[in-house]
């Protein structure tokens, strides 16, 4: 809620500033509705990823437009086979989702055409969840356990973009610069009866495959490496960028 609030009152702050900076140039749209498909989340994590927005621009203020999205997520292992001799990884489970909402100001008096092309301002909220879930087979004794996880993350930003109309109907979307603040909460458990030594060994390589493949949760990792290892909380600010594209009708 706290974050939505936020939102919310960067959309009506900036509202009456769009408004007064821009009510003699705005242009009245042909088209008020665009569906989009966003690749960023395949290029980036995994090609079985989907994300898909529909916005709507505003009936009564034609240079503003709702955008929601939602899209499926999957995320890169962290571990998988063998691992140093000791343990089997077989993964069983790996899903996910993200959603979010802009709310978009279209600069009328820098835009030749009518919203949704040209240059626009955007403050947005979006998240993501993650769990993923594997059978873990001990190789040096007949022992069976498993390892899993879960992701959550929040991000509150704001943005400049550029949205291409070409041929009449095809959008090319891009989000150029959108400072980010995000809040993580991250938990995983390695489950399986080992003597100490072996599971602070593989304990090691966990915190090694977060640290390759999800930087900002090395935050949670401090002090003793191997005391560092199940849960943790975190705020961090970032960037957002991404391309999309749609088709308006």
């Amino acid at each position: 809620m706290k974050y939505l609030l936020l939102i919310l009152l960067s959309c009506t702050t900036l509202s009456p500033f769009c408004k007064a900076q821009d009510s003699s140039y705005i242009k009245i749209p042909k088209h008020y509705n665009v569906v989009k498909f966003n690749p960023t989340p395949m290029l980036l994590w995994n090609m079985d990823n989907a994300t898909f927005s529909y916005e709507r621009i505003q009936k009564y203020r034609p240079n503003q437009s709702l955008i929601v999205s939602a899209g499926y997520l999957i995320l890169p292992s962290l571990l998988e086979g063998n691992v140093l001799n000791l343990i089997n990884v077989h993964s069983t489970q790996k899903y996910g989702i993200n959603v979010g909402v802009d709310y978009r100001f279209y600069l009328s008096r820098q835009n030749a055409q009518p919203a949704p092309s040209g240059v626009y301002l955007s403050p947005f909220l979006s998240y993501y969840g993650y769990h993923f879930s594997s059978d873990v087979e001990c190789l040096i004794a007949p022992i069976q356990g498993t390892f899993s996880g879960t992701l959550q993350v929040w991000n509150l930003g704001f943005g400049l973009g550029y949205q291409f109309v070409i041929a009449k109907r095809i959008t090319l979307d891009f989000m150029l610069l959108a400072p980010t603040f995000s809040h993580y909460a991250f938990q995983r458990k390695l489950d399986i009866e080992l003597e100490k030594e072996d599971k602070d060994v593989v304990n090691e390589e966990i915190n090694s495959a977060i640290d390759k493949h999800f930087p900002i949760l090395g935050t949670f990792l401090n002090g003793d490496k191997l005391s560092r290892t199940e849960s943790g909380k975190t705020f961090s600010a970032g960037m957002r960028y991404n391309v999309q594209f749609g088709f308006k009708f």
